[in-house]
């Protein structure tokens, strides 16, 4: 955890100093750099006889992990909303991107521009989070909280985070609660818009 957190600040440091024209290189580098990394998952999962058969024996928890990140989501959205003064609508609905900053963020903006931005740095905090908490979460308390601490990004950004962390057996599991979030990003935003009124 402390490697991830170092590499972290010194890719933030290194950000800073090298300025804009950093950034599209380093955007261009981490999508193939995801790419490989996907590959790799991929290829451990085929090396591995038995994996698929653990997820159809364990379907309670294939179906578990996402619904309870989804729920927890958006609990502590509305949580933080109470807090915060905002409208329980508001905070519902910014949390409920699970991660998925560019969908939820432009669904959001296209209602609220402000609301847009804030639920794009809310996913995108939350990404870096889990970045640097799913080793911690794997280790004290179970390869269950660190998939769910990835949300929608443990089907791709954070997955070979887990591969790592919890074992190639919870890959398929950490893949099919990233799918499933994000599936639920726009029926829970629809939900959320349903009841608040909101068009």
């Amino acid at each position: 955890m402390i490697i991830v957190i170092l590499l972290l600040a010194a890719g933030v440091l290194c950000g800073r100093l090298l300025g804009d024209g950093a950034y599209a290189v380093a955007g261009e580098a981490t999508q193939y750099i995801l790419y490989a990394l996907l590959a790799l998952v991929g290829f451990e999962l085929g090396g591995r006889s038995g994996i698929f058969a653990q997820v159809k024996n364990r379907w309670r928890h294939a179906v578990a992990v996402p619904l309870a990140a989804a729920l927890g989501s958006v609990a502590g959205g509305v949580l933080a909303g109470l807090l915060l003064g905002m409208e329980l609508w508001q905070s519902a609905a910014v949390s409920a991107g699970y991660g998925w900053y560019s969908l939820s963020s432009l669904i959001l903006a296209e209602i609220d521009a402000p609301l847009g931005a804030m639920a794009f740095l809310s996913n995108v905090l939350r990404e870096v989070i889990a970045i640097v908490s799913i080793p911690l979460l794997t280790k004290k308390l179970s390869p269950w909280a660190g998939i769910a601490a990835g949300g929608a990004t443990a089907m791709d950004v954070t997955l070979p985070l887990v591969t790592r962390s919890a074992g190639v057996e919870y890959s398929p599991f950490a893949f099919l609660s990233g799918a499933a979030l994000s599936a639920l990003v726009p029926v829970t935003l629809t939900i959320i818009f349903s009841i608040a009124g909101v068009q």
